[in-house]
């Protein structure tokens, strides 16, 4: 695994970091955001797996519905939810704070094309006490530098 804020860094892309409290549901980024004194888009990613133990990251806007015959169809097998016992060991992260990027080239992104679509997107920075904050357009830039298969789809 890697930090992605180190290529956001080398590719001289324009992000925020903000620092708050602890973070793991949509009603405590609400209260994080107005203490710590920023805003933008709640998003949301998916830890998913195949049989095989193939992982993907589904990286979609906080709100919206994932339909799974639409991801099978995408992944081309079935997928199911990782384990929530699992989900620190396979990402790194604690679950309620999964890091859409950053996880080993052999996974798996299936990113919505809404979120590049998307000013002040937010997402974890792989801590509950850290948010990236970033304009879609500049992500969509350094997701053509990442080493994973990305999948982009309208979700």
């Amino acid at each position: 695994m890697f930090d992605f804020e180190d290529l956001l860094k080398y590719y001289h892309l324009n992000y925020q970091i903000y620092k708050h409290l602890r973070v793991l549901s949509y009603e405590d980024a609400e209260v994080a955001k107005r203490q710590a004194n920023f805003d933008g888009t709640e998003t949301k990613t998916l830890l998913l797996q195949d049989k095989r133990k193939h992982y993907y990251m589904v990286f979609t806007l906080a709100r919206r519905r994932v339909s799974f015959p639409q991801l099978r169809e995408l992944a081309g097998k079935q997928l199911t939810f990782v384990s929530e016992d699992k989900v620190e060991k396979v990402s790194g992260c604690i679950p309620g704070c999964l890091c859409p990027f950053g996880y080993p080239d052999e996974d798996t992104l299936i990113i919505d094309n809404a979120v590049f679509k998307t000013e002040g997107i937010l997402f974890s920075k792989r801590e509950p006490t850290q948010t990236i904050k970033i304009d879609g357009s500049e992500l969509e830039k350094a997701v053509k530098h990442l080493p994973n298969q990305v999948i982009k789809a309208n979700l």
